[in-house]
C-alpha cells in the first residue's frame, strides 16, 4: 500500500459525491470513507464544507498509508495510540460491535494474578434475632429508626424510602419508585404488620400537614449510616451495618424461610433471579458448628 488513491462516485440523485480509498483493483482493496461533498454548491456554506472535506480526505489517506507501513514494527502511529487500556478497549469494542452486543465468549483477564479476594467485599447482614435486638433497642433519631425498619421488612433502598410519598402508601401496600421493565409499572409491595403499624402512625402524624410530601424526613445517606452505626453498637451487634444491609438482610431471611428466588427477585424489583443468586444471597453459613456436627464421629484417641 505505497499509494492510496481517492476515488468517488455520485449519489443516485446526483447531488452528492461519495469518496473511497482505493489501493488496488483487486477484491477488498477499496474502502468507503463515509465522506461526501456537494456536486453543485448552492451557497457559501456548502462551498466551505467541500473545501474542509477535501482537506480531511488527504489527512485520512496519509493516516491509512502510515498504518500500513508501520505493520510489523514497534511503532504506533499517534492517531491510533491510546494512553490507557480503557481508551483502547472502548475503541476496540466500537470497531468490533456485533448484533446483540455478544462480543466475547472468553474472559481475557481470567489468568491475571492480581484479582481481589471476593470475600473482602462481602457485605454484612442482619440475622432474624438481630432484627429483634434492633426493634427493642431505643434510638435517639426515631425517624431514622422507623425508616430503616421499613427497609428491613420491604427491601427498599435508602433512596426509595427517603423519597416515599404520602400517595404511595395504601392501607395494605406500598407503591414503590421501582419500575418493572417487563410491565413498565411500579412494583407494589404488601405491608408486613410491623411496617403497616409504623406507616399508620406516620400517616396520622402528617395528616394535618397538607404541604408535606414525603413520609419520612431523613438526613443524608451518610448521616443516616452514622446514626445506624451507633444504634447497632448500642444493640450489642458487632457488625458494620449500612442502609444497604437492610435490603440484603430482607432477601437472605426470605430465602432462609424457603421463599423461592423468583418471588424474592420480584419483591426486590428485579426482572430475573440473577441478582438474587449472585448478590442478594447468604455467602456465609449462619452456624458452622451446626453443619460440622453432621460429619461422622470416631475414636479420636487412636491418633
Amino acid at each position: 500500500m505505497s499509494t492510496v488513491n481517492i476515488t468517488s462516485k455520485k449519489s443516485r440523485d446526483g447531488e452528492k459525491k461519495w469518496y473511497y480509498f482505493e489501493w488496488s483493483k483487486a477484491a477488498s482493496q477499496r474502502k468507503a470513507t463515509g465522506i461526501f461533498t456537494y456536486v453543485t454548491c448552492k451557497n457559501l456554506v456548502q462551498k466551505n464544507f467541500n473545501k474542509e472535506v477535501l482537506a480531511l480526505l488527504e489527512i485520512k489517506r496519509s493516516q491509512l498509508i502510515l498504518e500500513h507501513q508501520s505493520v510489523g514494527t514497534s511503532y504506533i502511529p499517534s492517531h491510533i495510540f491510546r494512553n490507557n487500556f480503557v481508551d483502547y478497549y472502548t475503541q476496540y469494542v466500537k470497531n468490533n460491535k456485533r448484533e446483540g452486543n455478544r462480543h466475547f465468549k472468553t474472559n481475557s483477564t481470567e489468568e491475571i494474578r492480581s484479582k481481589t479476594n471476593p470475600s473482602k467485599t462481602l457485605k454484612e447482614f442482619l440475622e432474624a434475632e438481630e432484627y429483634i435486638k434492633l426493634l427493642e433497642t431505643p434510638m435517639y433519631n426515631q425517624e431514622v429508626k422507623k425508616a430503616f425498619v421499613v427497609s428491613c421488612y420491604t427491601g427498599l433502598r435508602f433512596c426509595d424510602v427517603k423519597l416515599l410519598k404520602r400517595e404511595d402508601v395504601q392501607s395494605d401496600s406500598i407503591t414503590t419508585r421501582i419500575i418493572q421493565k417487563k410491565t413498565n409499572k411500579p412494583v407494589t409491595l404488601t405491608l408486613h404488620p410491623i411496617v403497616k403499624a409504623i406507616l399508620e402512625k406516620k400517616m396520622t402524624g402528617i395528616s394535618n400537614h397538607k404541604n408535606r410530601i414525603f413520609v419520612f424526613s431523613l438526613p443524608t445517606a451518610n448521616g443516616c449510616n452514622k446514626a445506624l452505626d451507633l444504634w447497632v453498637k448500642k444493640a450489642g451487634i458487632s457488625k458494620y451495618i449500612t442502609w444497604y444491609c437492610a435490603r440484603l438482610s430482607f432477601s437472605i431471611l426470605l430465602q432462609d424461610a424457603n421463599v423461592d428466588t423468583a418471588t424474592v427477585a420480584l419483591m426486590l424489583g428485579h426482572t430475573t433471579t440473577r441478582h438474587v443468586n449472585e448478590t442478594y444471597k447468604r455467602h456465609r453459613p449462619k452456624d458452622q458448628s451446626e453443619h460440622l456436627s453432621k460429619l461422622p464421629e470416631g475414636n479420636w484417641d487412636a491418633f
